[in-house]
């Protein structure tokens, strides 16, 4: 017997049947004549493991136990949709897009939304090479161990594809095979999952691949993200999606085509009766403009496609009974009705409380304590109380009183102006210093390590610190006091606060706290005013000049740098030794001084975020997406769509050593 043959035969055989029952639900083994084959292909790499190939089936049992993710940087960045919650919010979606496109007839595609955890997967010449979540957007982590024992993804593309492509799509657990996994984690006395989708979220993280593949994940794909030039695609989404499937991906078959506002509401009406009896969560439909050169005129935004938008379902609702309102205080000071619930399980989740926003919406809903209402959650926001069974009164309800001061500091109320809000305006606000020293170290702000809630509740209570500036001042002999630290776990946090002072002039404007303004408006503001002390006497009228900033966070920003002892903050963190400029040492004569850069394709000599940290000290900016405000488009191998569009628009198109000639 010629071994190489017979173990590529196996292979192959074995292969082709993970196609035909896990995509197409027609195996043409059963599952002892399968077991059988397997069996043998064990066998057989034990006795040769020189023939024992990555894309060996035999590999989904899954490798050993990683000890920690990886971070994989994605070819393309992946984006998140925008939302719409009704058919007025879709009409205007689509208003927009027929003047873009001249078109009010364009064509749409109709996708089920999976309520799963995005994943990226890398096919190098056919091959899966890695796979990666999404991550913030830009990196993810390497989780290709535990994809290779999810049966949907193949391991090797049926069709012969060059290069690199990355396919994108949706990790889930059907609902049966939910059910069944906490039936056995009850038998076994363990705790059950609360719902699908975080237990396939949490299933694909698991250290032990082993794990990941009892759970008996799945998956549907749905894009195209990065591919190489040589890679010819069907220009519309729904022609890749057939494409896909003959790849050898999963797809989902319920897709439907549409050239019209009024096809694709009647679809959302169809599918939300139907979505009940799926095997797997879904909560809404996802709606495409079909054609591909009609996505790039388009364009996109920041974070999101503008081509795209998910068209959500309302949330699932209960009934339940008011025990109490709590208030809440935020890192601002906002002052937040908090509804005490009765606990009810709802998308198998046990809800104890619900939003209720503000006074005004407390008396639009004519709310009391004790009152019987239905609740509503969708997704992972906090539930929100939708109205009060007014009929199921009896008496004994009580009238909710708003607070005039504040429950942690007694200090007064007052209503915002431009909101519908109330805050307590004691910067001494005990309860609003922790919350500000929570966000302030969180992991999209500085992200200092070991610096949790019960530890800076320590920390507040003793007196130690007193706002987040504080926190650079502590010492080994500061947290040895405190009960829960020996030296170890001392020095490692001061290691990480230490470590936190590396963090770029834009995660420090984060960390500050302004309401509304996140990452994106950060990057935004700095590569505008180059450094956090230049917002200090800034005009309203010069934020107005940057298009994404309206009036609301204008004045925000204003309001906080207006105040002397925000500044007094500030500054302190400066002297500590924190970044407050995005750019260090700019030469006022630097070539990319207010230039607009896109890049694309795989470079050689810088990595993504390398090349764009150093786009921005030099006083140039990034963008995802090419327009006719790109200056230049800087180009490795393989650029993609890209390059196409920006020779279109006719736009300065370099490599990285033309890169390199323009900064020296």
């Amino acid at each position: 017997m010629d071994i190489v043959k017979r173990i590529e035969y196996l292979k192959k055989l074995l292969n082709k049947n993970n196609y035909l029952y896990y995509i197409k639900q027609n195996p043409e083994l059963t599952d002892s004549e399968y077991d059988t084959f397997f069996r043998e292909l064990i066998e057989l790499e034990s006795l040769y493991p020189q023939y024992k190939d990555i894309d060996s089936p035999t590999l989904r049992i899954g490798s050993e136990p990683s000890t920690e993710f990886k971070i994989i940087e994605h070819l393309q960045p992946m984006m998140s949709l925008s939302d719409c919650f009704n058919a007025e919010e879709f009409h205007t979606w689509h208003n927009r897009n027929s003047k873009i496109l001249e078109n009010q007839n364009f064509e749409m595609v109709s996708e089920l939304k999976i309520d799963g955890l995005a994943i990226s997967l890398v096919y190098e010449n056919g091959k899966l090479k890695t796979a990666a979540t999404r991550g913030d957007g830009n990196e993810g982590e390497d989780v290709t161990s535990n994809a290779r024992t999810i049966k949907s993804i193949p391991l090797n593309l049926n069709k012969n594809i060059p290069g690199n492509i990355e396919i994108r799509g949706e990790v889930y657990i059907s609902k049966s095979q939910f059910t069944n996994l906490n039936l056995e984690r009850e038998k076994n006395n363990l705790p059950k999952y609360s719902n699908p989708r975080n237990c396939a979220s949490g299933s694909l993280r698991q250290l032990d691949p082993m794990i990941t593949k009892s759970r008996k994940l799945d998956t549907f794909i749905y894009s195209i993200g990065y591919c190489d030039s040589a890679i010819s695609l069907p220009e519309t989404q729904f022609d890749r999606l057939n494409f896909l499937s003959e790849l050898g991906f999963k797809t989902n078959k319920n897709v439907i085509l549409s050239n019209s506002l009024k096809s694709v509401i009647n679809t959302y009406k169809d599918f939300e009766n139907k979505i009940p009896e799926l095997d797997y969560l879904c909560d809404g439909l996802v709606i495409k403009v079909n054609n591909i050169n009609s996505q790039n005129i388009i364009g996109e935004l920041t974070r999101s496609p503008k081509w795209a938008i998910a068209f959500k379902y309302p949330g699932n609702k209960a009934i339940t009974q008011v025990m109490d309102i709590d208030i809440n205080i935020g890192r601002t000071g906002t002052i937040n009705p908090i509804a005490n619930l009765t606990p009810i399980e709802l998308d198998g989740v046990t809800i104890t409380n619900a939003t209720l926003h503000n006074p005004s919406y407390i008396e639009k809903l004519d709310l009391k304590i004790g009152d019987w209402v239905y609740i509503e959650r969708a997704g992972d926001v906090i539930p929100k109380v939708l109205s009060v069974m007014k009929n199921r009164r009896n008496g004994t309800e009580n009238k909710f009183i708003f607070p005039t001061i504040c429950p942690s500091c007694n200090s007064n109320i007052v209503k915002n102006k431009s909101d519908a809000m109330y805050y307590c305006i004691n910067n001494k606000c005990i309860t609003k210093i922790k919350r500000a020293i929570q966000y302030f170290v969180g992991k999209n702000a500085m992200d200092i390590e070991g610096l949790g809630p019960s530890i800076i509740e320590k920390l507040v209570s003793n007196k130690i610190v007193n706002n987040f500036a504080d926190i650079y001042y502590l010492t080994k002999e500061d947290l040895l006091h405190l009960d829960g630290f020996g030296l170890k776990s001392a020095e490692n946090l001061i290691n990480s606060i230490e470590n936190s002072k590396n963090k770029s002039a834009t995660k420090l404007l984060v960390a500050l706290g302004l309401t509304h303004v996140g990452n994106e408006i950060s990057d935004l503001i700095l590569n505008k005013f180059e450094s956090i002390k230049n917002l200090y006497n800034l005009k309203y009228d010069h934020l107005l000049e940057i298009p994404q900033i309206g009036p609301q966070i204008a004045t925000s920003i204003i309001e906080y740098f207006n105040n002397t002892e925000n500044r007094d903050l500030i500054n302190k963190l400066i002297n500590i030794g924190l970044n407050y400029k995005i750019i260090k040492s700019l030469n006022i004569e630097s070539n990319l001084l207010g230039f607009n850069f896109v890049i694309t394709g795989k470079l050689e000599q810088y990595t993504r975020t390398e090349i764009k940290n150093l786009i921005l000290s030099l006083g140039g900016r990034v963008s995802d997406n090419i327009s006719k405000n790109i200056d230049y488009l800087i180009t490795g191998s393989d650029p993609g769509s890209k390059l196409k569009k920006a020779t279109e628009l006719k736009i300065n198109i370099i490599d990285e050593n033309e890169f390199k000639t323009l900064i020296n």
